[in-house]
């Protein structure tokens, strides 16, 4: 039978046509009375009881056949229909703009006996076809076998009979080659090109004339187009045409063998992808009026049990496709839909869709169609999700982080086109859907659920922050949705917290492949490099996924190091710059600051915070504006600090809890230490001798203590200056919880950075202007607390903002004995007690008297032995007043040990020979949106060694101190101070005296 076509000259003509003829209520009785035949013939017998006559004028005898190839012409015809909707413009229009022939044409084929025709004709497919094709193709598999045994047997007896002549020869068949069980065309089912045509253009019928959410949303509830999305919806619940659909599609075949040449299939599995593909569309549009418009008519049909198996089925597919992904297949090798596989999405691309399809595209709706429905599925604790509409938490949870990580690399691809694929916005939001489902599933879990699904939705949010926060993700989606997904990964490792060490332990070896420290350093430069003030919450969430993460995901690194086990990630700066993934770079490498890279972005905000503070100083000008940046420091700080030592009075977690496990996890080096050049590349972990990841820990402990270092002192003074401020008065008459948070900073920051550092890093930060500055902090606290208690003693006042001041006063004497312990600080500490510094004792003495006069009387002691010009005294008296903190002191000796014997080949920790960093100890360059690892660093041409991020940073490090140094290191004399073990370079005759030497390219 030829199929009905209209040509349409016009976009209404095609549909003046449709309705003056007839053509869908004739073609769907005509489909009713197919159906119906067919099943009165089944009744009667089937194909057995038909005459030989009737049987003779079937399509190859068979009824089944015949019925296929009818319902095929008809529901075609129907299709066209729906097409002429598509192209008048529902989905673009307001319905009530469409000519009166088209709503006509949409009411026809949405009305119930078309839906119950067009169900009856897919039931057909479900219950007859699809059991008949399976039937036939299991026969002709044992006929296969039954054939390939004969054949071997005859081949053993003619083997193993003595030839008495020639064999007979057959000449070749003219024609085609005749088809073989294992070619293409072998066994393939006459019903298969008709069901795949039938269920194809049922599903367009289905969503090529769908009234969408936005226009019944746009119109109201008393629009036209809101009745007739209602009578839409209603009628696919009647008729069961949409359970009917899904219930063929999961009967349906998967995906088999495809030959190399895809021209030589027939439209078969093309039709089937299309199906698939109209199906999922059908099924994001239901989702969209859920949540928007008929939410109850929406949720009783994606309810439905078979509505909802091929939801959580696409979900299933694309888990599989992303464990496969984490294997390393480069193609699925699993039996999978045919929409799901990638070369012949691509073949249909061309041949159908004109290149508007990818795989991002069918990610998205796949993916949409399952999740959509269950954003608000577990808004509480006691929320029970609607039956049937989704999964259990933990299977959620399950399948989310496969998924992620298949969509992740999926984004990758799209953002790598050039220009990036349209689809990449759709997917990403997909992705931020999965994220926002994930972080409600969590927060409504009961414990014992919640912490089952714990490890698999932190994978998930992983890969998930990974896709969006790539350059193609950012310039798609924005920062937002990536500053929305930290919030959520902060709020998982909020509960994350609450784990045992063995489950943190598990949830940071999921987290590896998906780089998530990294990704977090380059979603805060991201925002520094939109706004230039990152917003303090983003910050607050990195750092204490950074603080609670840091050491359990370098032991997991290390362990994977110590197992041979490869590592995917890739450095940074090769993973930013091949956004494909994979491809170039010289195969899977980790380097540790992939993870640290983080802690240096802190460190470099502590910095500029720090910075900005000196030049209000430095102005005269009283506290930053709203205490904003004083705040700033007061939180940034504290942070850094337990990222570091953990906060803790023993190095039992942060970084330096990772020093004594580094030589136990790591393989043993090969080579020494002073085999390392001075260029710090990253390697493969294979490559990597224990010294060069111990070396890096050991210079980013070294970072944030010097940076701590430079900030407590500028911190003190501006907080004594806005101590004297009229704002600090009008503060003490509120609520003063800032302002405690204020004066315990120093506190808790100091002791804890002079135990873990160096005793040489420590003497090179000049403490003494420390202790002056803790000094002034005392005495301004001092007047401002006799000011409020009207001339009062400062202890005497009861208000909660002095009651840790007196713990600030006591780490005073604290901080000079713990220096004084160390033989190569004693001298140092007796010259400042003498008076031969900046350091004021006899004024410091009298600002700690205030509030302790007990640690008052230690300085006093102090400086009485320094006098005496015995550094053995002196160091014993420091033994004597630091009793009960002595143990705690003694427990930190090993950091201080091993950042004493230095990095590589005994080298300083500064500058950097692991970590690729400016080598301006101030440097707060922030700008460019990569992270760190990607600054474009410039060698500095005279020693050969340091590496700037500009002209800027190099004339600031210049007038510090580099000029001294790069002489003595160009003219050979000290070249310990820097090169590990090169040979330094020759005198550069372009450092003339009051300039600097320029830079070279690295």
């Amino acid at each position: 039978m030829p199929q009905l076509t209209f040509s349409i000259h016009s976009r209404n003509a095609g549909a003046d046509l449709f309705v003056q003829y007839e053509v869908v209520p004739h073609a769907s009785r005509l489909l009713q009375r197919v159906v119906d035949h067919y099943a009165a013939i089944r009744a009667s017998g089937g194909a057995e009881g038909l005459s030989a006559a009737t049987r003779g004028g079937l399509f190859n005898r068979d009824p089944l056949l015949q019925t296929l190839e009818f319902g095929r012409v008809l529901t075609l015809t129907l299709e066209q229909g729906a097409k002429v909707v598509s192209v008048a413009g529902i989905q673009t229009k307001p319905y009530d703009r469409l000519p009166d022939a088209v709503r006509r044409l949409v009411e026809q084929l949405g009305a119930l006996p078309t839906l119950q025709a067009l169900a009856g004709a897919v039931r057909l497919v479900a219950n007859e076809a699809l059991p008949a094709m399976t039937a036939a193709k299991a026969a002709a598999a044992d006929a296969d076998a039954t054939s390939g045994a004969c054949t071997q047997q005859a081949a053993t007896q003619s083997a193993c009979r003595v030839p008495d002549r020639p064999a007979r020869q057959t000449a070749p068949a003219a024609g085609p080659a005749a088809a073989t069980p294992s070619s293409p065309s072998a066994h393939v089912s006459p019903y298969y090109p008709p069901i795949c045509i039938l269920l194809r253009a049922v599903a367009g019928c289905l969503v090529l004339p769908c009234i969408e959410s936005a226009a019944v949303q746009k119109a109201g509830a008393g629009g036209a187009a809101t009745a007739a999305s209602r009578r839409q919806l209603m009628g696919c619940k009647v008729s069961g045409v949409l359970r009917e659909m899904c219930a063929a599609v999961l009967a349906a075949p998967m995906a088999a063998d495809l030959p190399a040449d895809l021209t030589l299939v027939d439209e078969g599995p093309g039709d089937m992808l299309q199906a698939q593909l109209y199906l999922h569309t059908y099924l994001c549009n239901l989702a969209l009026h859920q949540q928007r418009t008929a939410s109850a008519l929406a949720t009783e049909l994606l309810a439905v049990p078979e509505v909802a198996r091929l939801r959580w089925s696409g979900l299933e597919q694309l888990a599989a496709l992303g464990t496969e992904e984490a294997a390393g297949g480069a193609s699925p090798a699993h039996a999978g839909w045919l929409l799901l596989n990638r070369r012949l999405l691509e073949h249909e691309n061309k041949a159908r869709f004109r290149g508007n399809l990818s795989m991002g595209l069918v990610f998205n709706y796949i993916v949409d169609a399952a999740i959509m429905p269950a954003n608000d599925a577990w808004s509480s604790p006691g929320t029970a999700a609607s039956p049937g509409l989704v999964p259990s938490r933990q299977r959620l949870a399950a399948l989310a982080a496969p998924i992620a990580r298949a969509m992740c690399a999926e984004a990758e691809a799209l953002a790598s086109q050039s220009p990036p694929n349209p689809h990449l916005g759709g997917l990403l939001r997909s992705l931020h859907r999965v994220s926002s489902v994930l972080h409600s599933v969590i927060s409504g879990a009961p414990e014992f659920e919640k912490h089952a699904a714990l490890p698999d939705a932190l994978e998930a949010v992983g890969w998930v922050l990974c896709a969006i926060s790539t350059p193609g993700g950012l310039a798609s989606s924005g920062a937002s949705p990536a500053t929305m997904v930290v919030r959520q990964v902060y709020a998982l490792f909020v509960e994350a917290s609450r784990l045992p060490p063995t489950s943190l332990a598990a949830c940071a070896r999921r987290l590896l492949p998906t780089g998530l420290l990294g990704t977090l350093d380059f979603v805060i430069r991201q925002e520094l490099a939109g706004s230039g003030e990152p917003e303090g919450s983003i910050i607050t969430a990195c750092t204490l996924v950074l603080d609670a993460m840091l050491v359990p995901i370098m032991r997991a690194r290390l362990e994977s190091c110590r197992a041979g086990v490869p590592l995917p990630l890739r450095h940074k700066a090769q993973r930013r710059a091949s956004p494909a993934g994979g491809k170039g770079g010289g195969g899977p490498l980790w380097h540790p600051q992939d993870e640290l890279g983080l802690v240096v972005t802190l460190a470099k905000l502590v910095r500029r915070e720090a910075a900005f503070a000196v030049v209000r100083l430095a102005a005269g000008a009283e506290a930053p504006s709203g205490t904003e940046h004083l705040m700033n420091m007061c939180t940034w700080g504290p942070m850094l600090c337990r990222i570091t030592t953990g906060g803790m009075s023993l190095p039992t977690s942060g970084l330096v809890a990772l020093v004594a496990d580094l030589p136990a996890l790591l393989l043993p080096a090969s080579g020494g230490a002073g085999a390392t050049t001075a260029d710090p590349q990253p390697l493969s972990p294979a490559a990597q001798p224990a010294e060069r990841v111990r070396a890096a820990v050991l210079e980013t402990i070294t970072l944030c203590n010097r940076t701590l270092l430079q900030l407590l002192e500028v911190y003190c003074d501006s907080l004594a200056v806005y101590m004297g401020s009229r704002e600090f008065a009008r503060a003490m008459l509120g609520p003063t919880r800032q302002l405690e948070r204020l004066l315990m900073m120093p506190a808790s920051v100091t002791i804890p950075t002079m135990q873990s550092s160096a005793p040489a890093e420590l003497l090179a930060a000049q403490p003494q202007r420390l202790l002056a500055a803790l000094g002034r902090v005392l005495e301004g606290a001092a007047a401002a607390a006799a000011a409020a208690s009207h001339g009062q003693p400062a202890n005497s006042t009861v208000s909660p903002v002095w009651l840790t001041t007196p713990e600030l006063a006591t780490c005073v004497p604290q901080s000079i004995g713990m220096m004084a312990m160390e033989e190569q600080l004693v001298g140092a500490v007796a010259g400042w007690l003498r008076g031969g510094s900046e350091l004021d004792v006899g004024m410091l003495v009298s600002a700690v008297a205030s509030w302790n006069p007990g640690a008052a009387m230690v300085i006093a002691r102090l400086q009485r032995e320094a006098a005496s010009g015995d550094h053995a005294v002196l160091a014993e008296a420091a033994r004597a007043c630091m009793q009960l903190a002595l143990t705690e002191y003694q427990a930190w000796k090993p950091v201080r040990e091993a950042a004493a014997a230095g990095g590589l080949g005994g080298a300083p920790l500064w500058p950097p020979r692991v970590l690729r960093l400016c080598g301006n100890p101030s440097c707060c360059n922030l700008d460019g949106g990569g992270v760190e690892a990607d600054l474009k660093l410039q060698r500095c041409s005279g020693c050969r060694v340091l590496r700037y991020c500009g002209a800027v940073c190099q004339r600031e490090h210049w007038r510090q101190g580099h000029k001294a140094e790069c002489a003595a290191v160009a003219s050979g004399r000290s070249v310990s101070m820097f090169a590990a073990s090169a040979s330094p370079a020759p005198a550069v005759a372009s450092d003339i005296a009051g300039g600097w030497v320029c830079m070279a390219e690295v």
